[in-house]
């Protein structure tokens, strides 16, 4: 596939709100379900969470840009011990609280506040801190000074946990002073530019003061697995059919496997070296294709979490093109914690706004990308923008965040595949005019029917509720997955369902394929 070629097309958007009983242990979930009983309870849902901070990701704009920045070079060496006191009038974010000197008290509202027409502001007070100045260290623990307002009160703590990319949460607290182990094996608390990230959270009616909160952190210790490299840069373009990688590396390693992966959603991660040193050069081909690479340390013991993700591209010496854009309600506010994909290159290819609704990607190479922002409880207009960079270097977009309608919406893509010739890639290309039924389970014989557009596009709106078992047909052709069950009630989000298309053999018969049916 030629440079004026590279296509990228879209892949489905998964996100999964994980959640558990929690009796002063653990737990890795996305967002956690808080209510004054003290659970964490199960949701798939906001659940009038939508104003909680997703995790931090410090590589957010950096994870295919090599833009991540080094360490602080008068930070201690990674052998010495010591520790890092945060305050806790030095919050991040913050929702109900009140500094009272060096300490915040934490308010939960003992039930959702009124009159917030975009449906952001949360039934719990929760503040968010940043612990700098991790690089290279290795945490032992979180000491946590925090005392809760009363008999039967408590709080919980989630420490972002870069090993899933989810907040680790522990809880309920009912203690003034909580110490969480931070020792565990293959856990990767700090980002790659040293950073670790913890937030309190009150659920409704609950508080708490906050004092500080003192992290210790010292050297590996023996039988540990090995530490994680951090900093990986992938070289764009800089080097003629070859990508140049380097990285930080990390205390008791005897080695590095490097892996690469095609920006394409169909691939998987593939090991293709390993090494002593903190450097490789990559000769994959052809010219000019972006992949992703990631690293870890091994040792004696075992292997560590992974590095963060780069993307890198060969040869050509021309500049990498960039996407930008920003994300606002109809008011002009910004909104954060929106997700954007470059559609069909995999997670590798996310980014989240931050409190200022901008997202970038860079390092691109000159291609035609598909933009989708996503958050739940939100529409997007558009719902997803195309960014033709085969002919600039830059690409601005802007999406205007609005409330979900009340009715039922099922949308989604369908690309079909084109296996890769000799030398290329595969690709996945748009299916443009496609039929789509959704035919509903006690109504078999009446299909509702609709097409996609020209970037393989599709939606259905304002649907009753019931069962639908949603198809692609087009003659000639299969689609993975054959079938799509969708459960509207009225009360579920929009449902994104993608297809991919292939042709089927000559003796596969001609038609579409059968909603019970394989391709």
């Amino acid at each position: 596939m030629g440079l004026r070629s590279f296509t990228v097309i879209l892949v489905s958007v998964v996100v999964i709100l994980l959640a558990a009983s929690c009796g002063g242990t653990g737990s890795n979930v996305d967002t956690p379900a808080l209510d004054s009983g003290g659970s964490l309870a199960q949701t798939t849902g906001s659940d009038g969470l939508s104003g909680l901070p997703s995790i931090p990701l410090d590589s957010s704009a950096d994870r295919a840009s090599s833009a991540a920045a080094p360490g602080d070079p008068g930070a201690p060496p990674p052998s010495e011990e010591g520790s890092i006191i945060v305050l806790g009038k030095d919050y991040m974010q913050m929702a109900y609280g009140t500094v009272q000197g060096a300490a915040l008290l934490l308010e939960s509202p003992a039930a959702p506040a009124e009159g917030d027409a975009s449906g952001s502001t949360p039934d719990l007070a929760y503040a968010l801190y940043k612990v700098p100045g991790l690089l290279g260290k290795r945490p032992l623990s979180l000491n946590i000074e925090c005392t809760p307002g009363g008999l039967g009160r408590h709080y919980f703590v989630g420490v972002a946990d870069y090993t899933n990319a989810k907040w680790h949460w522990s809880g309920p607290v009912s203690l003034p002073e909580f110490q969480l182990d931070l020792r565990g094996i293959n856990r990767q608390w700090i980002t790659n530019l040293g950073n670790a990230y913890f937030i309190l959270v009150c659920p409704a009616g609950m508080s708490a003061t906050h004092l500080q909160t003192t992290v210790s952190y010292g050297a590996p210790l023996p039988g540990d697995p090995p530490g994680f490299p951090y900093h990986l840069v992938a070289s764009d373009g800089q080097l003629a059919e070859a990508i140049g990688l380097h990285w930080d590396g990390a205390e008791g390693v005897a080695g590095y496997e490097v892996f690469r992966k095609p920006a394409r959603a169909d691939t998987s991660w593939e090991k293709i070296a390993q090494t002593t040193e903190t450097h490789y050069v990559d000769q994959p081909r052809p010219d000019y294709k972006l992949f992703f690479y990631r690293v870890r340390s091994v040792n004696s013991i075992g292997r560590s979490a992974w590095s963060n993700v780069d993307s890198g591209f060969a040869g050509g010496g021309e500049d990498p093109c960039v996407i930008c854009g920003e994300v606002a309600r109809i008011n002009g506010n910004p909104v954060g914690g929106v997700r954007v994909m470059l559609a069909g290159m995999g997670e590798e290819a996310l980014r989240v706004t931050g409190p200022d609704g901008k997202f970038r990607f860079g390092d691109l190479p000159p291609g035609r990308y598909l933009v989708v922002p996503f958050k739940p409880e939100l529409d997007f207009a558009p719902q997803y923008a195309v960014a033709d960079l085969r002919d600039k270097k830059l690409e601005e977009l802007h999406f205007n965040a609005i409330p979900e309608a009340p009715f039922h919406r099922i949308w989604g893509f369908a690309y079909e595949y084109v296996p890769a010739t000799e030398g290329g890639v595969p690709e996945l290309l748009p299916m443009a005019g496609l039929i789509i039924e959704a035919r509903k389970t006690d109504q078999p014989d009446t299909p509702i029917t609709v097409q996609t557009n020209e970037d393989g596009f599709y939606h259905f709106e304002d649907l009753p509720e019931g069962v639908y078992l949603v198809h692609a047909v087009k003659d000639g052709y299969g689609f993975f997955p054959p079938v799509h069950e969708v459960v509207v009630t009225g009360m579920n989000r929009p449902d994104r369902r993608d297809f991919i298309g292939h042709p089927l053999p000559a003796d596969g018969g001609g038609g579409g394929t059968d909603p019970g049916g394989q391709p």
